[in-house]
């Protein structure tokens, strides 16, 4: 019934906003996602997008997910969590050791998260904007806020843009049920805040080719463990939750180079290196070519590579490990990752509209006995 009440609160602004502006951009979005550790995920997301005036333009978006997993009391790092269930809570009424058994649908618990976001984008000059945006995502035990500001603006003419910016997090759980165990007993405060630097040089190497650069800095502070997980390590018969340091820093540099290889198809490589204060580094190296197949007709190819070192505290027991912290969460540990995406987009006229039907498929497989699948259908159209 939510859902309900929200698309015709937007069919209605929409119809409103049609009076009002000029044009009119509208998106819907489905992704559905299944992993190995049994977890589905179905995201529903809406964009709408108009201008306020000939420099201003506003991007409204709604978004409903509902995820489903198996319930464990606690979860050990390695055989049940995964980098996807970090969204999710797991409950305490029931208990199952056995990572290999067949879940029935009773035996799954399914929850959902609402996120909105709204940003306004304003031209104060040529090739001058500044964006304002604000973004939450709520659960019954897990509220998320993010608020930021970014600007580009020329340098050294037209053909080189800077793009400087922030953002801030605030990340609210409720604490985890707690067990007999003392040793497993979480801290009454599971909250957590980010502030993220960003900067961006992009320039124009010819008029088939561009270069463009990325730079990202953040800084989180307060309960860094997920709020929805029990990671535990158990050592000589002893078992504990998890322990990290409670602030962690981090820089990611990435670059873009896109060419146009012939008229009708554009390649784009990206490279990206990271590394943090948990001593966790990361590269990544990926290739997209896009192709018109025909007039109305694009397709979209991508492979990805991923490799990341583990944390200096991760290990697969929680004694003599540095400075008293250790973890045995597989998002932490050493590993590769490949994926390979393929899409494809059509040109349609619907709804006195010109507008595009989309469907995206991406596979992904880690060397950590994990791997996931999704599909993206998508439709958009301006009025």
């Amino acid at each position: 019934m939510q859902l309900v009440g929200v698309f015709t609160i937007l069919i209605m602004a929409f119809v409103m906003a049609k009076q009002i502006f000029a044009e009119q951009y509208i998106a819907f979005k489905s992704l559905n996602f299944k992993d190995s550790k049994k977890i589905d995920i179905w995201e529903g997301l809406v964009l709408y997008k108009t201008d306020l005036s000939t420099h201003t333009q506003m991007t409204v978006q709604y978004g409903l997910d509902s995820v489903t997993s198996a319930s464990f009391g606690v979860v050990s790092g390695v055989s049940g969590a995964s980098a996807s269930a970090s969204a999710i809570r797991i409950s305490d009424d029931e208990e199952d050791d056995d990572e290999d058994s067949e879940y029935t649908a009773s035996e799954r618990s399914t929850k959902t998260r609402q996120q909105a976001g709204l940003s306004i984008t304003h031209a104060f000059a040529p090739d001058v904007k500044g964006t304002s945006s604000v973004r939450m995502s709520y659960k019954t035990d897990y509220q998320s806020y993010i608020a930021g500001q970014t600007i580009t603006f020329p340098i050294a003419g037209p053909n080189t843009i800077l793009g400087v910016g922030g953002y801030y997090t605030q990340n609210n759980n409720n604490p985890l049920v707690t067990t007999t165990n003392v040793q497993l007993e979480p801290p009454s405060d599971t909250d957590s805040t980010r502030v993220t630097v960003i900067g961006s040089l992009e320039h124009v190497l010819s008029r088939k080719s561009k270069l463009k650069f990325l730079a990202e800095g953040f800084e989180d502070k307060g309960y860094l463990s997920t709020g929805y997980q029990r990671v535990t390590i158990t050592s000589d018969d002893s078992e504990a939750l998890e322990v990290l340091p409670s602030t962690r820093t981090g820089l990611a540099l990435s670059m873009i180079y896109s060419q146009w290889l012939f008229d009708s198809a554009a390649l784009h490589l990206r490279g990206r290196v990271y590394q943090d204060s948990y001593d966790i580094n990361a590269y990544s190296l990926d290739a997209q070519i896009m192709k018109y197949l025909a007039e109305d007709l694009v397709g979209d190819v991508r492979l990805r590579y991923y490799t990341q070192s583990s944390a200096s505290f991760f290990g697969e027991s929680f004694v003599n490990m540095p400075d008293g912290f250790f973890t045995n969460h597989p998002a932490l540990s050493q590993f590769n990752a490949y994926q390979a995406t393929a899409g494809i987009k059509k040109e349609v006229e619907w709804f006195g509209g010109d507008g595009a039907i989309s469907a995206v498929v991406s596979f992904y497989y880690a060397d950590l006995d994990y791997n996931f699948g999704t599909l993206m259908l998508g439709y958009e159209t301006t009025f």
